[in-house]
């Protein structure tokens, strides 16, 4: 179940069903916020996505959290094209060809699930 779900009350509401913890994979984060407010928070996610890819190690991976498997997906066919598009990078920074983009959602497939925990090629 989310971990955000009242357990206490879904406990009472299956005649004081047991409340069992799982304690799920952990991975450090850093949590990145905008300081003014945005008008298409997608556009300035993408913005800040990429952003970010140029200054932390390739192997590390970025999450943003979006709304719905719409959001989602809509969001990785905007990326798809960025990334054909960028094989000549400019200034040293990294090329793009080494950016995976994967849709994580509820209603996908475990072996889709995790495809986000999979080590990416160097």
């Amino acid at each position: 179940m989310s971990a955000t779900m009242n357990v206490d009350l879904f406990s009472q509401y299956f005649n004081q069903a047991p409340i069992l913890y799982l304690q799920g994979q952990q991975y450090p984060i850093d949590v990145f916020h905008v300081q003014e407010s945005q008008t298409d928070y997608i556009y300035a996610s993408l913005i800040i996505l990429f952003q970010i890819h140029r200054l932390i190690p390739l192997h590390e991976g970025i999450l943003i959290f979006l709304i719905g498997q719409d959001e989602i997906d809509s969001t990785c066919k905007i990326i798809k094209p960025i990334l054909a598009n960028s094989s000549s990078h400019k200034n040293g920074t990294e090329p793009l060809e080494s950016f995976v983009a994967l849709p994580l959602y509820a209603n996908m497939t475990t072996v889709k699930q995790m495809l986000v925990f999979k080590q990416t090629s160097p």
